[in-house]
């Protein structure tokens, strides 16, 4: 006797999502990408915030065994040189 192979039909197609689909997850991604991105910018320092906090001594000017003062923020900087 000879058993015939019998194919049965899956229920489920290979592409199991139509394209219509796909273009609306890749939207919704890069939406919340750009969201997310747009949030963390906000939140960050602006460039004059970050321009002031930083500050530069010449440690070679300050003569050994004497103090000096600089702003820093608005608010004094103590620099001794041991």
């Amino acid at each position: 006797m000879k058993k015939n192979k019998v194919s049965i039909p899956s229920s489920k197609p290979k592409d199991q999502f139509p394209s219509e689909l796909n273009q609306v997850s890749v939207l919704s991604l890069t939406n919340r990408f750009l969201t997310v991105n747009t949030l963390l910018s906000t939140l960050s320092a602006s460039k004059d915030v970050l321009a002031m906090a930083k500050i530069e001594i010449a440690l070679a000017d300050i003569p050994e065994g004497k103090n000096m003062v600089f702003k820093w923020r608005g608010k004094p900087l103590f620099v001794r040189h041991r």
